[in-house]
């Protein structure tokens, strides 16, 4: 009974230990991965509003007409899926002239209609429409105030020789299925992961203890040996004294 009991606190023990320790070092692994994926998406977002905003520029540069460039970049992202990320481009007042959507050329960005905020820092936010005016290259997560639009990563870059800028997006809505997924995998590693370190710990705390309790019993058994000859060679000088004694009193008459 003492035995069971020794082995459900430390199995209650362990399996404390571990989960406290493996609950803090899951949470900070999910954090450092998710600024990890999404400064990835971003960079991902950066490298193709630079590649258009060259290819845009070279356009220009090469004296072809802004109507005919505005037209070929139209032509070229017209259509594409806006639900996984897309490419657009916006004047220096915050029209839209290009995007996947041709309903929404012509609309204006408003003043305080939404905000870019980095990855690690979501107190200092920069408006949407000021870093368009002011051909900002910046990257992060656009912010709406308006609940029924959902944040998005964004990458801003202007275009050389233009007052053009290249907004790249990337619809966080599916960035965050795949975190969710990523932290159904560090779940599912930890809960096995747990499981398996609690189970060997038991084991050999068993194993030790029994190790530990059979080397006690080999002492106890060898000591009891020792016991029982002191015993009989107690018993073996008790006799061999009354013999002698015997003796000699029979000598003596």
């Amino acid at each position: 009974m003492k035995k069971d009991n020794l082995y459900l606190f430390t199995l209650l023990a362990i399996s404390t230990i571990v989960f406290i320790i493996g609950y803090f070092s899951m949470a900070y692994m999910v954090k450092v991965s998710t600024n990890q994926f999404l400064e990835i998406q971003i960079e991902s977002s950066k490298r193709e509003a630079r590649e258009f905003a060259e290819l845009v520029s070279s356009q220009l540069e090469n004296g072809i007409d802004r109507q005919t460039v505005i037209n070929n970049i139209q032509k070229s992202i017209e259509g594409t899926d806006i639900e996984s990320g897309f490419v657009c481009m916006f004047d220096w007042s915050g029209v839209e002239i290009c995007h996947p959507d041709p309903q929404k050329i012509g609309k204006k960005t408003n003043p305080d209609e939404s905000y870019v905020r980095s990855i690690d820092n979501e107190i200092n936010s920069e408006d949407f429409y000021g870093l368009l005016t002011n051909k900002k290259q910046k990257g992060g997560i656009r912010d709406f105030p308006n609940e029924d639009r959902n944040s998005e990563i964004i990458y801003l870059y202007p275009v050389n020789n233009s007052d053009w800028i290249i907004a790249a997006h990337a619809n966080i809505n599916k960035i965050e299925k795949q975190i969710e997924k990523l932290k159904f995998n560090f779940l599912l590693v930890y809960l096995l992961s747990s499981a398996t370190i609690v189970l060997l710990s038991l084991l050999t705390v068993r194993f030790l203890g029994s190790y530990y309790e059979n080397t006690l019993e080999l002492k106890n058994e060898k000591l009891s040996e020792e016991v029982i000859n002191l015993s009989k060679m107690n018993t073996d000088l008790y006799n061999l004294k009354s013999k002698i004694s015997k003796n000699a009193v029979e000598d003596g008459d």
